[in-house]
């Protein structure tokens, strides 16, 4: 029998015994309960020491599921003191388990400090890491398996960023064979203070020779106030180091000035011997700095560079920069000049139909319009708004047979993520998933995302679903959980439950326990201090970092600051969009200066490229979570009214 998801019903087809048919000895569910249970004793009897326990417990469960867990977490306690043929058994055993790698990385690193560079080379598998891979070069060079050894090391060296303690060998092996030029030092502090590493930077002009030291001085000078290009004697000289100090001293005065930076570096240009390449990528960082600034010289920067500019930032820029200065002529050059894949994206094609309309060529701009509005997209849905045409929202459940369900339900990957979600163990639960996906094939991919979303693991559904780019089954990509404290909250601070909805999703996708790298916290990824603010407003004292994490806050305490956000902009979702996502303060700096302006032209020139597509996404999002809601929607052109001038 074939399938859709709305009328998958896991029930029906026994998941329960699906589950346990993939355990060997066709365990039951009373087993497997105990089995749990004694998984949970074994992993507290390691915690406490109590090796004697643990082991009884262990050899018991070795038809468990998750019995490879134990055997990792009791090895990866004694990583230190393991004996090789400890480790070699388990990966020899175990490698099908993610956590595998864990423990290969826990080995090299032992390796590593005993300096065992042979036996390092027979466990190294390349994974992205620095360390590893630095010590791997010196294996192989020691063993003299490394013809291209200046080559390889050059690539470490030249990065804007400090390099493991690993490393540092390498970079000895090249001072004392003399490979180590005043040049390479340069590049090298070149890409460290484009990146405002001036620590490393600083600590690189410390291995130049005596006669350029003084050139760093003067780079730290002007990297701490630009205006201190005219203040040095040295940088008058046309000299190849003061061409890149002034050439990163006018980008950095841009932030500042742009008019400045213009003139100067017009002054600079005609003195100095700069070739092609690198006028024109300084004047193509100006004109960025500019378009991203919104300052009105930006368009006339934009439209000075040459025509065949191939950075494909700059390109996008150029059009935005014209749109913002309301040139639809020049949007319409600026789209024909991008790459040929850039100008093809929906984007494009609805600016360059915004374009070709403004200008009166409507003949021209229907049918663009008319293709884009068949997608499901925040861009097809301006377009329908443009021909007044109702959206397209494609909904098309995916097809599975009972038989593709089952055998993918007894898959054993599966099973110990499932397991390893049931004793609580989520990091690892997800790794198993992943490490499962990236196996599956494309037929299976989207099946395993119906399971996960039956599962209620409705993040691990989204993220799955989109590896198969299989976007048209609505209740996989947006499902509605926590409907209940969506509704209560929406209703409380007077908010459009789908608008909730539309910042959850993109936020955090439904993991409540997700974190960022910047501390936001939870469903609706909330930041502590934000928080703090909140619940002061609601009188209520801050949360813990902990209790942000639990839905009933997060979602009281985001609701309430979405509410916060639309008071501060006159109820305009896309400004207390924006600012929900950067903040308000960036939000009235970027708004336009002495009249209104077309919201979908406001939001394709945020400058924060975070942010654009944040505001982008959330407008569409909320869209298809009315539609499934009320079985309505309202259109953009109405969530989206002018946005009004400073």
């Amino acid at each position: 029998m074939i399938r859709s998801m709305s009328h998958f019903v896991l029930a029906a087809l026994g998941l329960a015994s699906l589950v346990l048919t993939g355990f060997p000895g066709e365990l039951n569910a009373a087993t497997l309960t105990q089995q749990r249970d004694q998984y949970l004793q074994a992993r507290h009897a390691l915690a406490a020491g109590k090796m004697a326990r643990f082991e009884s417990l262990a050899s018991q469960l070795q038809s468990y599921p998750l019995y490879p867990y134990l055997r990792y977490e009791e090895l990866r306690r004694r990583m230190h003191s393991a004996p090789e043929k400890d480790v070699r058994a388990f990966l020899d055993q175990f490698a099908y388990i993610p956590a595998a790698r864990r423990i290969r990385h826990a080995w090299l690193d032992a390796l590593m400090e005993r300096g065992q560079h042979i036996k390092f080379q027979q466990y190294y598998r390349p994974a992205g890491n620095a360390a590893h891979d630095c010590f791997s070069l010196q294996a192989r060079m020691l063993a003299s398996n490394a013809p291209n050894a200046l080559d390889e090391v050059r690539q470490f060296w030249l990065v804007g960023t400090s390099q493991p303690e690993e490393c540092d060998p390498l970079f000895s092996w090249l001072q004392k064979r003399n490979y180590l030029s005043d040049d390479l030092i340069w590049q090298r502090i070149g890409l460290a203070m484009e990146k405002g590493n001036v620590a490393l930077a600083k600590y690189l002009a410390g291995k130049l020779s005596t006669e350029q030291v003084h050139w760093f001085a003067l780079w730290q000078s002007v990297y701490r106030d630009p205006n201190n290009l005219f203040k040095h004697e040295e940088l008058q000289q046309d000299h190849p180091i003061a061409r890149k100090i002034i050439a990163h001293g006018v980008r950095r005065m841009a932030r500042k000035d742009v008019a400045i930076a213009v003139d100067s570096w017009r002054k600079f240009k005609s003195r100095y011997t700069y070739n092609e390449k690198e006028r024109a990528d300084v004047e193509a960082s100006i004109a960025l700095t500019a378009a991203i600034k919104h300052d009105p010289m930006a368009a006339d920067l934009m439209y000075a560079l040459p025509k065949d500019i191939d950075d494909v930032g700059v390109q996008q820029w150029r059009a935005r920069a014209a749109m913002r200065a309301n040139d639809w002529p020049a949007v319409l050059r600026s789209i024909v000049l991008m790459d040929p894949i850039t100008k093809q994206e929906l984007k494009w094609q609805y600016w360059r139909a915004r374009a070709l309309e403004e200008i009166g060529v409507h003949v021209k701009a229907g049918p663009i319009y008319a293709r884009i509005a068949k997608q499901r997209d925040y861009y097809g849905f301006l377009a329908a708004d443009r021909l007044q045409k109702p959206y397209a929202m494609n909904y098309r459940p995916l097809q599975f047979s009972d038989i593709e369900l089952a055998s993918l339900l007894n898959f054993p990957p599966l099973i110990r993520a499932r397991e390893l979600t049931a004793v609580g163990q989520i990091y690892h639960a997800r790794r198993e998933w992943n490490q499962m996906v990236s196996g599956l094939s494309k037929r299976q991919i989207p099946i395993a995302a119906v399971i996960a979303h039956k599962w209620d693991w409705h993040h691990t559904a989204i993220m799955t679903v989109a590896k198969a780019k299989q976007f048209d089954d609505l209740e996989l990509r947006f499902p509605q959980p926590f409907d209940n404290l969506v509704l209560t909250n929406a209703s409380k601070f007077s908010l459009r439950p789908e608008y909730v909805y539309g910042v959850m999703r993109q936020e955090s996708a439904f993991n409540s326990a997700a974190r960022s790298h910047a501390g936001a916290s939870g469903l609706m990824q909330l930041m502590p201090a934000t928080a703090k603010q909140v619940a002061q407003a609601l009188r209520k004292d801050a949360p813990s970092r902990s209790a942000l994490l639990q839905p009933k806050v997060n979602v009281e305490l985001g609701s309430k600051y979405l509410r916060l956000m639309l008071d501060e902009y006159g109820n305009q979702q896309v400004l207390a969009t924006a600012a929900y996502n950067a903040g308000p303060h960036r939000v009235k700096r970027w708004l336009p200066e002495d009249k209104t302006m077309s919201a979908d032209i406001w939001v394709e020139t945020i400058p924060f490229n975070e942010t654009r597509k944040y505001v982008r996404r959330v407008m569409a999002y909320s869209t298809v979570y009315e539609w499934k809601m009320a079985q309505k929607t309202t259109r953009l052109q109405t969530r989206m009214p002018p946005v009004p001038a400073k």
